[in-house]
């Protein structure tokens, strides 16, 4: 797992919390949702980051580390869509 892998991690494991703030500031009892939602991401940015790692290490040894590296960068680019994309629907379904 690269540097980024983990601090996307963390961030969805540390931030998830917070997007279940304003559900709460606000009164209305949304918190099923929007835990379901931010655990939905926290998953996805685990399971990328999985592929990303395997498909890394594959690449290594079928092309060495420019092929590696490539590779990571562009899982690292669908890993950071993906969780752009989940961090919105769990704001959404916070508010």
């Amino acid at each position: 797992m690269t540097r980024s892998h983990r601090t996307l991690l963390l961030c969805a494991l540390f931030l998830g919390p917070l997007a279940v703030s304003p559900a709460l500031a606000k009164g209305k009892n949304k918190s099923k949702e929007t835990i379901k939602a931010g655990g939905k991401t926290a998953g996805v940015t685990v399971k990328d980051s999985g592929r990303t790692a395997g498909r890394t290490v594959r690449d290594f040894f079928k092309g060495g580390s420019k092929a590696a590296k490539a590779t990571a960068n562009e899982n690292a680019a669908e890993t950071k869509a993906h969780a752009k994309e989940n961090s919105e629907k769990t704001k959404a379904a916070a508010e």
